[in-house]
Protein backbone atom coordinates (compact mmCIF):
# COMPACT_ATOMS: atom_id res chain seq x y z
CA UNK A 1 0.00 0.00 0.00
CA UNK A 2 1.52 2.95 -1.46
CA UNK A 3 2.35 6.50 1.40
CA UNK A 4 -0.79 8.14 1.98
CA UNK A 5 -3.03 5.99 0.82
CA UNK A 6 -5.32 4.26 3.48
CA UNK A 7 -7.32 0.78 2.49
CA UNK A 8 -10.69 0.64 4.79
CA UNK A 9 -12.03 -2.70 4.36
CA UNK A 10 -15.39 -3.39 5.11
CA UNK A 11 -15.53 -6.86 4.86
CA UNK A 12 -13.15 -9.62 4.77
CA UNK A 13 -9.80 -9.45 4.27
CA UNK A 14 -7.16 -12.36 3.19
CA UNK A 15 -3.56 -12.93 1.77
CA UNK A 16 -1.54 -16.41 1.31
CA UNK A 17 1.77 -14.75 2.53
CA UNK A 18 2.75 -11.57 4.44
CA UNK A 19 4.87 -10.18 1.87
CA UNK A 20 2.01 -9.85 -0.53
CA UNK A 21 0.58 -6.94 2.42
CA UNK A 22 2.96 -4.18 2.88
CA UNK A 23 1.57 -1.10 4.08
CA UNK A 24 4.20 1.97 3.28
CA UNK A 25 5.23 4.62 5.56
CA UNK A 26 2.12 7.13 5.61
CA UNK A 27 -0.29 4.75 3.82
CA UNK A 28 -3.18 2.74 6.52
CA UNK A 29 -5.01 -0.43 6.85
CA UNK A 30 -8.19 -0.38 8.37
CA UNK A 31 -9.60 -4.28 8.70
CA UNK A 32 -12.25 -5.68 11.04
CA UNK A 33 -9.89 -9.26 10.53
CA UNK A 34 -6.64 -10.26 11.88
CA UNK A 35 -4.50 -10.52 8.89
CA UNK A 36 -0.80 -11.20 8.16
CA UNK A 37 1.35 -8.38 6.44
CA UNK A 38 4.68 -5.73 6.87
CA UNK A 39 4.12 -2.47 8.38
CA UNK A 40 6.91 0.37 7.54
CA UNK A 41 8.07 3.42 9.35
CA UNK A 42 10.52 5.48 7.62
CA UNK A 43 13.40 6.73 10.39
CA UNK A 44 15.99 9.81 8.99
CA UNK A 45 18.96 9.96 10.15
CA UNK A 46 20.11 12.24 13.49
CA UNK A 47 22.58 15.12 12.72
CA UNK A 48 23.51 15.62 15.86
CA UNK A 49 22.53 14.54 19.88
CA UNK A 50 19.71 16.75 19.68
CA UNK A 51 17.30 15.74 16.99
CA UNK A 52 16.36 12.34 15.35
CA UNK A 53 14.68 10.70 18.29
CA UNK A 54 11.63 9.06 17.37
CA UNK A 55 8.81 6.98 19.61
CA UNK A 56 8.41 3.84 17.82
CA UNK A 57 5.94 0.88 18.25
CA UNK A 58 4.91 -1.98 16.67
CA UNK A 59 1.21 -2.66 15.35
CA UNK A 60 2.09 -6.67 15.72
CA UNK A 61 0.12 -8.35 18.05
CA UNK A 62 2.75 -10.77 19.36
CA UNK A 63 6.36 -9.70 20.70
CA UNK A 64 9.22 -9.59 18.28
CA UNK A 65 12.65 -10.07 18.58
CA UNK A 66 14.60 -6.43 17.98
CA UNK A 67 17.51 -8.10 16.09
CA UNK A 68 14.47 -9.91 13.87
CA UNK A 69 12.52 -6.96 12.84
CA UNK A 70 14.38 -6.20 9.44
CA UNK A 71 15.99 -2.37 9.78
CA UNK A 72 15.80 -1.62 13.20
CA UNK A 73 19.19 -3.24 14.64
CA UNK A 74 22.06 -1.82 12.12
CA UNK A 75 25.04 -3.87 11.15
CA UNK A 76 28.18 -2.78 10.59
CA UNK A 77 29.27 0.69 11.63
CA UNK A 78 26.38 2.76 11.95
CA UNK A 79 25.43 4.30 15.17
CA UNK A 80 21.57 3.81 16.60
CA UNK A 81 20.19 3.86 19.76
CA UNK A 82 16.81 1.96 20.90
CA UNK A 83 15.64 2.42 24.82
CA UNK A 84 12.76 1.46 26.77
CA UNK A 85 11.37 3.22 29.74
CA UNK A 86 11.24 2.22 33.17
CA UNK A 87 8.23 3.44 34.49
CA UNK A 88 8.94 2.11 38.13
CA UNK A 89 12.24 4.46 38.04
CA UNK A 90 11.21 6.78 35.27
CA UNK A 91 14.51 5.96 33.61
CA UNK A 92 15.79 4.98 30.13
CA UNK A 93 17.45 1.76 29.66
CA UNK A 94 19.37 1.08 26.56
CA UNK A 95 18.94 -2.12 24.27
CA UNK A 96 23.20 -2.22 23.60
CA UNK A 97 24.95 -3.49 26.47
CA UNK A 98 26.87 -0.44 27.14
CA UNK A 99 27.26 2.47 30.93
CA UNK A 100 26.91 -0.38 33.17
CA UNK A 101 22.68 -1.87 31.65
CA UNK A 102 21.95 -4.93 32.84
CA UNK A 103 18.67 -4.68 31.09
CA UNK A 104 19.92 -5.37 27.01
CA UNK A 105 18.56 -6.96 24.41
CA UNK A 106 14.72 -6.54 25.40
CA UNK A 107 12.05 -7.77 23.23
CA UNK A 108 9.56 -5.14 20.91
CA UNK A 109 6.45 -5.71 22.63
CA UNK A 110 2.47 -4.63 21.16
CA UNK A 111 1.17 -1.84 23.02
CA UNK A 112 4.40 -0.44 24.16
CA UNK A 113 6.12 2.11 23.14
CA UNK A 114 9.95 2.63 22.47
CA UNK A 115 12.78 5.28 22.39
CA UNK A 116 14.56 5.07 18.49
CA UNK A 117 17.69 7.10 16.82
CA UNK A 118 19.38 5.74 13.22
CA UNK A 119 22.53 7.24 12.50
CA UNK A 120 22.22 6.94 8.72
CA UNK A 121 18.50 7.09 8.33
CA UNK A 122 16.06 3.19 7.90
CA UNK A 123 13.14 2.13 6.99
CA UNK A 124 11.82 -0.26 9.98
CA UNK A 125 10.05 -2.85 8.65
CA UNK A 126 7.30 -4.71 11.29
CA UNK A 127 5.83 -7.90 10.27
CA UNK A 128 3.33 -10.68 11.60
CA UNK A 129 0.01 -11.08 12.63
CA UNK A 130 -1.32 -6.66 12.72
CA UNK A 131 -4.17 -5.45 14.93
CA UNK A 132 -7.84 -5.52 13.37
CA UNK A 133 -9.78 -2.46 14.07
CA UNK A 134 -12.29 -2.81 17.02
CA UNK A 135 -14.84 -0.50 17.71
CA UNK A 136 -14.23 -0.04 21.26
CA UNK A 137 -10.76 0.86 20.87
CA UNK A 138 -7.71 -0.82 22.48
CA UNK A 139 -7.28 -0.23 25.94
CA UNK A 140 -3.76 -0.05 27.73
CA UNK A 141 -3.18 -0.18 31.44
CA UNK A 142 -1.08 2.29 32.78
CA UNK A 143 1.81 1.61 35.51
CA UNK A 144 1.11 4.02 38.47
CA UNK A 145 5.03 3.84 39.59
CA UNK A 146 8.10 6.13 40.01
CA UNK A 147 6.42 9.58 38.22
CA UNK A 148 3.66 8.04 36.80
CA UNK A 149 5.08 8.43 33.04
CA UNK A 150 4.38 5.75 30.61
CA UNK A 151 5.67 5.17 27.16
CA UNK A 152 2.95 3.14 25.45
CA UNK A 153 2.41 2.67 21.48
CA UNK A 154 -0.27 3.54 19.05
CA UNK A 155 -1.44 -0.34 18.42
CA UNK A 156 -3.28 0.14 15.19
CA UNK A 157 -2.24 -0.15 11.15
CA UNK A 158 -3.93 3.34 11.03
CA UNK A 159 -4.16 6.83 12.52
CA UNK A 160 -5.52 6.54 16.34
CA UNK A 161 -6.84 9.20 19.24
CA UNK A 162 -5.78 8.54 22.65
CA UNK A 163 -7.98 9.40 25.22
CA UNK A 164 -5.51 11.29 27.29
CA UNK A 165 -3.13 14.12 26.79
CA UNK A 166 0.01 13.09 25.63
CA UNK A 167 3.76 13.92 24.51
CA UNK A 168 4.71 12.84 21.37
CA UNK A 169 8.30 13.41 19.92
CA UNK A 170 9.21 15.58 16.62
CA UNK A 171 12.67 14.49 16.37
CA UNK A 172 14.17 16.97 18.53
CA UNK A 173 11.44 17.48 21.49
CA UNK A 174 8.79 15.61 23.06
CA UNK A 175 5.75 18.17 22.95
CA UNK A 176 2.41 18.20 24.46
CA UNK A 177 -0.12 17.35 23.09
CA UNK A 178 -4.09 17.55 23.64
CA UNK A 179 -5.50 15.61 20.86
CA UNK A 180 -4.69 14.94 17.12
CA UNK A 181 -3.96 11.68 15.62
CA UNK A 182 -1.46 9.54 16.38
CA UNK A 183 0.28 7.90 13.22
CA UNK A 184 0.54 3.92 12.83
CA UNK A 185 3.74 2.79 14.69
CA UNK A 186 4.10 5.86 16.85
CA UNK A 187 4.67 5.95 20.49
CA UNK A 188 3.34 8.55 23.18
CA UNK A 189 4.08 8.97 26.82
CA UNK A 190 1.34 9.20 29.09
CA UNK A 191 0.90 9.92 32.67
CA UNK A 192 -0.88 8.31 35.51
CA UNK A 193 -2.17 9.93 38.52
CA UNK A 194 -3.90 7.40 40.19
CA UNK A 195 -4.87 3.52 40.39
CA UNK A 196 -6.13 1.54 37.96
CA UNK A 197 -5.64 3.75 35.15
CA UNK A 198 -5.54 3.44 31.26
CA UNK A 199 -5.24 5.09 27.98
CA UNK A 200 -7.21 3.99 25.05
CA UNK A 201 -6.96 4.26 21.30
CA UNK A 202 -9.93 4.59 19.02
CA UNK A 203 -10.31 5.75 14.90
CA UNK A 204 -12.54 8.65 15.70
CA UNK A 205 -11.26 11.34 17.88
CA UNK A 206 -13.36 11.25 21.15
CA UNK A 207 -12.80 14.95 21.75
CA UNK A 208 -13.95 16.09 18.46
CA UNK A 209 -17.60 16.79 19.59
CA UNK A 210 -16.46 19.14 22.51
CA UNK A 211 -13.51 20.53 21.29
CA UNK A 212 -13.22 24.07 23.24
CA UNK A 213 -9.99 25.45 21.81
CA UNK A 214 -6.66 25.90 22.95
CA UNK A 215 -3.88 28.35 23.04
CA UNK A 216 -0.76 27.03 21.12
CA UNK A 217 2.72 28.20 22.90
CA UNK A 218 5.71 27.83 21.22
CA UNK A 219 8.86 29.03 22.25
CA UNK A 220 12.23 28.88 19.62
CA UNK A 221 15.72 29.54 20.11
CA UNK A 222 17.77 32.05 17.69
CA UNK A 223 20.53 30.66 16.50
CA UNK A 224 23.23 31.90 14.60
CA UNK A 225 24.09 30.27 10.75
CA UNK A 226 26.42 30.34 8.28
CA UNK A 227 23.57 32.02 5.96
CA UNK A 228 22.42 34.13 8.99
CA UNK A 229 20.17 33.75 11.83
CA UNK A 230 17.47 30.23 12.26
CA UNK A 231 15.07 29.47 14.73
CA UNK A 232 14.54 26.35 16.42
CA UNK A 233 11.86 25.12 18.12
CA UNK A 234 12.76 23.89 22.20
CA UNK A 235 9.78 23.65 23.80
CA UNK A 236 5.52 24.10 23.96
CA UNK A 237 2.83 24.76 26.23
CA UNK A 238 -0.77 24.49 26.09
CA UNK A 239 -3.76 26.72 27.91
CA UNK A 240 -6.80 24.51 27.09
CA UNK A 241 -10.87 24.79 27.04
CA UNK A 242 -11.01 21.52 27.57
CA UNK A 243 -11.99 19.92 30.60
CA UNK A 244 -9.66 16.81 31.52
CA UNK A 245 -6.44 17.83 28.98
CA UNK A 246 -4.47 18.46 31.45
CA UNK A 247 -0.71 17.24 31.78
CA UNK A 248 2.01 17.97 33.79
CA UNK A 249 5.61 18.72 32.64
CA UNK A 250 7.83 16.07 31.13
CA UNK A 251 11.74 16.42 30.69
CA UNK A 252 12.90 14.87 27.97
CA UNK A 253 15.94 17.10 27.12
CA UNK A 254 17.30 18.90 29.76
CA UNK A 255 19.64 20.84 27.57
CA UNK A 256 16.74 22.73 25.77
CA UNK A 257 15.19 25.73 27.21
CA UNK A 258 11.96 25.32 29.31
CA UNK A 259 8.18 26.53 28.90
CA UNK A 260 5.67 25.52 31.32
CA UNK A 261 2.22 26.74 33.25
CA UNK A 262 3.09 26.60 37.20
CA UNK A 263 -0.34 25.50 38.95
CA UNK A 264 -1.07 24.35 42.78
CA UNK A 265 2.72 23.75 42.97
CA UNK A 266 2.94 21.82 39.89
CA UNK A 267 4.52 22.45 36.81
CA UNK A 268 2.17 21.64 33.79
CA UNK A 269 2.59 21.57 29.82
CA UNK A 270 -0.95 21.62 29.74
CA UNK A 271 -3.12 23.52 31.86
CA UNK A 272 -7.15 23.92 32.07
CA UNK A 273 -8.46 27.78 32.25
CA UNK A 274 -11.69 29.15 31.79
CA UNK A 275 -12.06 31.64 28.27
CA UNK A 276 -11.40 34.60 29.95
CA UNK A 277 -8.59 35.09 32.14
CA UNK A 278 -4.92 35.36 33.44
CA UNK A 279 -2.64 32.35 33.21
CA UNK A 280 1.14 32.41 34.58
CA UNK A 281 3.94 30.98 32.08
CA UNK A 282 7.18 30.19 33.21
CA UNK A 283 10.33 29.94 31.15
CA UNK A 284 14.04 28.58 32.04
CA UNK A 285 16.48 29.02 29.87
CA UNK A 286 19.52 26.70 29.49
CA UNK A 287 21.92 29.57 27.70
CA UNK A 288 21.86 32.92 27.53
CA UNK A 289 20.38 33.77 24.33
CA UNK A 290 17.40 34.99 21.85
CA UNK A 291 14.75 33.34 21.94
CA UNK A 292 11.01 34.21 20.32
CA UNK A 293 7.07 32.90 22.13
CA UNK A 294 4.14 32.63 19.59
CA UNK A 295 1.03 32.12 20.39
CA UNK A 296 -1.35 30.49 17.75
CA UNK A 297 -4.95 29.77 18.68
CA UNK A 298 -6.56 26.66 17.96
CA UNK A 299 -10.40 25.92 17.40
CA UNK A 300 -11.05 29.54 19.56
CA UNK A 301 -11.72 32.86 17.91
CA UNK A 302 -9.73 35.18 20.83
CA UNK A 303 -10.97 38.95 21.01
CA UNK A 304 -8.21 39.90 23.39
CA UNK A 305 -4.54 37.51 24.14
CA UNK A 306 -1.62 39.68 25.42
CA UNK A 307 1.71 38.39 26.28
CA UNK A 308 3.24 40.40 29.57
CA UNK A 309 6.95 40.34 30.05
CA UNK A 310 7.26 40.84 33.52
CA UNK A 311 11.11 41.43 33.66
CA UNK A 312 10.68 44.06 31.23
CA UNK A 313 7.03 45.22 31.65
CA UNK A 314 6.53 45.15 27.91
CA UNK A 315 2.51 44.51 26.80
CA UNK A 316 2.50 42.58 23.76
CA UNK A 317 -0.83 42.05 21.70
CA UNK A 318 -0.30 38.58 20.24
CA UNK A 319 -3.87 39.62 17.98
CA UNK A 320 -2.05 42.24 16.51
CA UNK A 321 1.84 40.54 16.81
CA UNK A 322 2.02 36.82 17.06
CA UNK A 323 5.93 36.45 18.40
CA UNK A 324 7.65 38.41 21.11
CA UNK A 325 11.51 38.13 20.70
CA UNK A 326 13.52 38.70 23.96
CA UNK A 327 17.03 37.96 25.61
CA UNK A 328 17.04 35.61 28.18
CA UNK A 329 20.03 34.48 30.76
CA UNK A 330 20.18 31.16 32.89
CA UNK A 331 20.25 33.03 35.61
CA UNK A 332 16.57 35.03 35.10
CA UNK A 333 13.69 34.37 37.49
CA UNK A 334 11.55 31.56 35.67
CA UNK A 335 8.15 33.23 36.39
CA UNK A 336 8.76 35.73 33.53
CA UNK A 337 5.66 35.77 31.50
CA UNK A 338 1.96 35.64 31.77
CA UNK A 339 -1.24 35.64 29.73
CA UNK A 340 -3.61 37.92 29.86
CA UNK A 341 -7.11 37.05 27.57
CA UNK A 342 -10.53 36.24 26.61
CA UNK A 343 -12.46 34.10 24.02
CA UNK A 344 -14.67 35.33 21.37
CA UNK A 345 -18.48 35.52 22.49
CA UNK A 346 -17.58 34.41 25.98
CA UNK A 347 -20.59 35.37 28.24
CA UNK A 348 -20.10 38.78 27.11
CA UNK A 349 -16.76 39.47 29.21
CA UNK A 350 -14.03 41.54 27.79
CA UNK A 351 -10.51 42.32 28.77
CA UNK A 352 -8.90 45.71 27.38
CA UNK A 353 -5.59 47.71 28.31
CA UNK A 354 -8.04 51.14 27.99
CA UNK A 355 -5.96 53.62 30.45
CA UNK A 356 -7.90 53.66 34.12
CA UNK A 357 -4.98 55.31 35.97
CA UNK A 358 -2.18 57.64 36.35
CA UNK A 359 0.69 58.32 39.09
CA UNK A 360 0.94 61.37 41.11
CA UNK A 361 3.15 61.86 43.76
CA UNK A 362 4.44 58.51 43.82
CA UNK A 363 0.47 56.85 44.20
CA UNK A 364 -1.13 55.25 42.04
CA UNK A 365 -4.22 57.32 41.54
CA UNK A 366 -7.66 55.33 40.10
CA UNK A 367 -9.61 57.65 37.69
CA UNK A 368 -12.61 55.07 36.30
CA UNK A 369 -14.10 52.86 38.37
CA UNK A 370 -17.43 51.63 39.71
CA UNK A 371 -18.51 50.60 43.09
CA UNK A 372 -18.23 46.64 42.84
CA UNK A 373 -14.49 47.18 41.09
CA UNK A 374 -11.56 45.16 42.49
CA UNK A 375 -8.34 46.41 41.66
CA UNK A 376 -5.39 43.79 41.82
CA UNK A 377 -1.47 44.43 41.72
CA UNK A 378 0.74 43.12 40.27
CA UNK A 379 5.07 42.74 40.61
CA UNK A 380 7.20 41.55 37.79
CA UNK A 381 7.37 38.00 39.10
CA UNK A 382 3.89 37.86 38.50
CA UNK A 383 2.64 38.21 42.28
CA UNK A 384 -0.17 39.62 43.10
CA UNK A 385 0.65 42.06 45.68
CA UNK A 386 -2.14 43.76 46.71
CA UNK A 387 -6.20 42.97 46.38
CA UNK A 388 -8.51 46.26 47.17
CA UNK A 389 -12.22 46.48 46.64
CA UNK A 390 -13.16 49.26 45.33
CA UNK A 391 -16.44 50.71 47.27
CA UNK A 392 -17.03 53.81 45.47
CA UNK A 393 -17.55 55.13 42.06
CA UNK A 394 -14.57 57.80 40.76
CA UNK A 395 -11.06 58.32 41.54
CA UNK A 396 -9.33 56.43 44.24
CA UNK A 397 -5.38 56.99 45.92
CA UNK A 398 -3.70 53.71 46.00
CA UNK A 399 -0.45 54.72 48.28
CA UNK A 400 2.45 52.90 49.80
CA UNK A 401 3.85 51.19 46.87
CA UNK A 402 7.92 51.26 46.35
CA UNK A 403 9.97 52.12 42.91
CA UNK A 404 9.52 49.54 40.36
CA UNK A 405 7.44 48.05 37.76
CA UNK A 406 3.62 47.21 38.15
CA UNK A 407 0.92 45.82 36.29
CA UNK A 408 -2.45 47.02 37.40
CA UNK A 409 -5.93 44.83 36.74
CA UNK A 410 -9.23 46.15 37.22
CA UNK A 411 -11.92 43.23 37.60
CA UNK A 412 -15.69 44.93 37.11
CA UNK A 413 -18.14 41.33 37.18
CA UNK A 414 -16.93 40.14 33.54
CA UNK A 415 -14.56 42.96 32.29
CA UNK A 416 -10.99 42.77 33.00
CA UNK A 417 -8.67 46.02 32.27
CA UNK A 418 -5.08 45.78 32.74
CA UNK A 419 -2.45 48.86 32.57
CA UNK A 420 1.25 48.84 33.11
CA UNK A 421 2.66 51.55 35.68
CA UNK A 422 6.68 52.67 36.33
CA UNK A 423 6.73 54.35 39.84
CA UNK A 424 9.99 56.24 40.10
Amino acid sequence: MQSGKTLNVTGTLTNAAAENLVVADGGQLITDNAVVGTVQKHIEAFTSNDDGWNFIASPVTTSLTASTIDGLIPSGATVYDLYYLDEEHTKWFNYKDHDGNANAGFDIVHKKGYLYANGAGTTVNFGGTLQPHVAAGVTINLANTGDGWNLVGNPFTFNAYADKSYYIINGRNVEASASGAIAPCTGIVVKATGGSETVTFTKNNPAANSNQGNLNIVVAEQTATRDGASSVAVDKAIVSFNEGSQLEKFVFNADNAKLYIPQNGEDYAIAIAEKQGEMPLNFKATRNGTYTISVNPEGVEMDYLHLIDNMTGVDVDLLKMPEYTFNAKTSDYESRFRLVFNANGNNGSSTSSEAFAFISNGNIVITDATANATLQIVDVMGRILRTEGLSQCGSRTIAGLTPGVYVLRLIDGNNVRTQKMVIQ
